[in-house]
């Protein structure tokens, strides 16, 4: 059991590609075949972006399983999900038959689990069942997750030694990383509290509510204050036409669910002066297929749309945006784990183009997790002013 923990955006797919293409090319099993390897996640974000990207040059040698066996390929992408049974499309029937119990035990020889901090924790820990199943194969666990709180701790558990360890401070340090902005905002209904404006006024989710002082953890999930939402997304607008910054500069707000992302994505819509209905959209799980497809567009440097992308948990990891510049927070996070996953989407430094770069960001706090969660050991300590930092591309 190996476990590497690196920090967002320092390369781990492309380690898993390189640990792939030196095992592949130089240790033939006895009867002169390939060794047989397995990546597993359980976003397809993630499966695309490494079969897509790292692993292209492994072409006519990879598959993707989905559903149905096939033993005619050296390298086998796939969710766990699927490996259980086929959930990957909740509209599709759904199979009775775990999947990878129709592969002989010993069919796999390395098996790569990315992000697997999160796959222990779903379904009951589902990826572990797998593994166990396929024990006589190498395990290569991969996170951008320290031993830091409960989310992660069943996977250090099972990995038990880390093999290697590149924290999000270093990276910044060495300059493989953008450093960012911290900018702490204080609303007045979060210092003030709120109460209800009449009697019977109903909650959120159609409850009565009671006569009472409302505050931060109640606001998008309990109550909904649009004097609130409204104050949030002119902040979001305000922040992005003050220079250095644009109103152009690719931005993600995660909020509390995917109603309160549809919410506050017509309510900017409506505070901001670009009129192009593409500049903010909703991207959520609920999207579907035109969700997938503005992700795409908002991760591709090329794309000027969509600029700012509203989200729940959909974006929270796994997405390549390397010129995201603003990260809002108008949600509660309660782990550590969770708010490294989130602040990871803006450290990726990008300078292959003259015509636009990007050497830093700023996060946007509206519910104080960033000073809640701090974490010294791992991360970077916020930059007074946002400075560009020494280049990481020599190393």
């Amino acid at each position: 059991h190996i476990l590497l923990n690196l920090a967002t955006g320092t390369g781990k797919t492309k380690i898993a590609y390189h640990i792939t293409q030196k095992l592949w090319d130089h240790y033939l099993k006895p009867n002169g075949n390939h060794p047989k390897f397995l990546f597993i996640t359980d976003r397809n974000q993630l499966v695309d972006q490494a079969m897509e990207g790292a692993f292209s040059p492994f072409v006519g040698k990879m598959t993707r399983l989905k559903g149905e066996k096939t033993t005619a390929y050296d390298i086998y992408f796939t969710l766990y999900q699927s490996l259980d049974s086929n959930k990957e499309d909740p509209e599709e029937p759904q199979e009775e038959y775990e999947l990878y119990k129709q592969y002989d035990k010993n069919f796999f020889d390395y098996i790569i689990i990315d992000e697997c901090h999160r796959g222990a924790q779903s379904d009951g820990g589902k990826w572990q069942e797998i593994l166990k199943y396929f024990d006589g194969a190498v395990h290569i666990g991969m996170t951008a997750t320290p031993k830091v709180d409960a989310d992660s701790i069943e996977t250090f558990e099972y990995f038990k030694h880390v093999a290697y360890v590149y924290s999000e401070k270093q990276g910044v340090k060495d300059g493989f990383l953008a450093p960012h902005y911290l900018k702490q905002e204080s609303l007045s209904h979060d210092e003030d509290g709120w109460r209800r404006e009449y009697e019977g006024q109903l909650g959120r989710n159609g409850q009565p509510l009671e006569d009472k002082l409302y505050g931060q953890d109640d606001y998008d999930s309990k109550i909904t204050v649009i004097g609130r939402q409204r104050t949030v997304a002119k902040k979001i607008i305000e922040f992005l036409k003050t220079k250095p910054n644009t109103l152009y500069d690719k931005t993600i707000v995660f909020c509390r669910d995917q109603q309160h992302a549809n919410e506050m994505t017509q309510i900017i819509q409506s505070e901001s002066e670009v009129r192009d209905p593409n500049y903010c959209v909703q991207i959520t799980s609920d999207q579907g297929t035109d969700g997938k497809r503005q992700l795409k567009k908002f991760c591709n440097v090329k794309e000027k749309f969509p600029v700012i992308a509203v989200t729940s948990k959909l974006m929270s990891t796994g997405v390549d945006a390397r010129m995201c510049k603003l990260i809002v927070l108008d949600t509660n996070v309660n782990s550590k784990t969770e708010l490294k996953q989130i602040i990871g989407r803006g450290t990726r430094v990008y300078e292959e183009s003259t015509e636009m770069n990007k050497h830093y960001f700023t996060i946007m706090d509206f519910r104080k997790s960033t000073t809640r969660l701090e974490d010294l050991d791992w991360d970077s300590a916020p930059r007074e002013k946002p400075a560009k930092p020494k280049s990481g591309k020599h190393k």
